[in-house]
């Protein structure tokens, strides 16, 4: 994969990816996170000799559930890919056991993570044929993963040891971190036109394996809807909530650029926490697939604004796309998105605008062929 053209920042800073990562030379342009890389994204070996189970050894793609906590971000011109093994199980009826071992993880800046590993645990079982539960564990032991000032802060305004603001030594905060929770969602018919759509999920995330203690947080999404026929509304709220400013809880394996809008304003979640409250349209017609949404980001706890003061006002961000299928290998995808700021945030008390949250567009023209 390579770039076409050189006109934008792709936040490439040695390893780290944190909230002042960028390319040095391309200060003055947005984050698109798609570095210059050539190499191979998936080579694996599946053994399915026990029926109704499949055993994958080798570099591999990951998604499960709603992509939130371990996707393979393909959205990214360089997807995240594991190195290791998993077990998909399926011999109990209306059941999914996914299981895996990872060692290494390659994330969307082409870097290698190998100090540590992924354990996966993910049980499903089917309440319908559109209805699950789930109850899952991650528990990963890297110690680094590169988001070490973007998930404990920066510096503080004195360079002193504030807790918790330490831009040094929070830099090499050992990142160990276990999330386990609880999913309920699904597509509930109700007439061959009428369905209601709903979602309720809860999740702890803790330190693990040496992580820093600050590491302690939750996440919920709460929300519902109504679909008749091709038309689908819906309105959720997500948190992922702050420990009193120190840490908010992390999604690092997830393919967050699906969360909190498009414009990837929040790809980590802001050591203030957030909170997502948005509403989902969706319409489809003929080989056309409409698709609007609107979101109110908030903090969990106050935050530092420009000049003085504190807020918890993010911003506001509507997105839109519009997907056509021209055949059935190939289609097409036209996408916007606006973040809008309020309360300036900053990283830091006083007049200084570092991390502010700046008003953004972006628009993608994307195109896909399968064979």
């Amino acid at each position: 994969m390579s770039k076409f053209k050189d006109d934008y920042n792709d936040s490439t800073n040695g390893s780290l990816i944190n909230s002042v990562s960028n390319q040095p030379d391309k200060l003055e342009y947005a984050k698109i996170v798609d570095p210059d890389y050539t190499g191979i994204n998936q080579l694996y070996v599946d053994w399915t000799g026990i029926k109704n189970n499949r055993l994958r050894l080798g570099r591999q793609q990951i998604n499960l559930d709603n992509v939130r906590f371990v996707g393979d971000i393909a959205f990214r011109q360089l997807m995240q890919v594991f190195d290791g093994a998993t077990l998909l199980n399926k011999s109990v009826p209306d059941t999914e056991i996914f299981l895996g071992h990872l060692e290494r993880v390659q994330q969307i800046t082409s870097k290698l993570r190998s100090d540590g590993a992924l354990e996966i645990v993910n049980l499903k079982y089917r309440l319908s044929p559109t209805e699950s539960l789930v109850g899952y564990g991650y528990f990963s032991s890297f110690d680094d993963l590169g988001y070490g000032r973007a998930w404990f802060g920066n510096a503080a305004a004195n360079g002193g040891l504030a807790a918790g603001k330490n831009g040094n030594l929070n830099q090499g905060a050992d990142q160990g971190n276990k999330i386990i929770g609880l999913r309920l969602d699904g597509v509930h018919p109700y007439t061959p036109d009428w369905k209601a759509l709903y979602t309720a999920e809860y999740a702890k995330q803790t330190d693990f394996s040496g992580g820093d203690a600050r590491i302690d947080a939750h996440y919920y999404k709460l929300g519902g809807g109504a679909a008749y026929g091709n038309f689908s509304l819906r309105v959720d709220q997500e948190l992922l909530s702050s420990n009193s400013g120190q840490y908010a809880f992390q999604t690092p394996f997830g393919t967050n650029h699906l969360f909190q809008g498009w414009v990837d304003k929040f790809l980590t979640t802001p050591v203030e926490g957030l909170k997502d409250s948005f509403v989902t349209a969706n319409y489809k017609w003929g080989d056309f697939l409409f698709f609007a949404d609107y979101h109110v980001l908030k903090s969990d706890t106050h935050f530092n604004t420009v000049g003085g003061g504190f807020g918890d006002k993010f911003g506001t961000e509507w997105n839109a796309a519009v997907t056509y299928n021209v055949n059935p290998h190939l289609w097409t995808k036209l996408e916007y998105g606006k973040y809008s700021e309020k309360d300036q945030y900053t990283l830091l008390p006083g007049n200084n605008a570092a991390g502010r949250v700046r008003d953004t567009e972006k628009l993608w023209l994307t195109m896909m062929y399968t064979f």
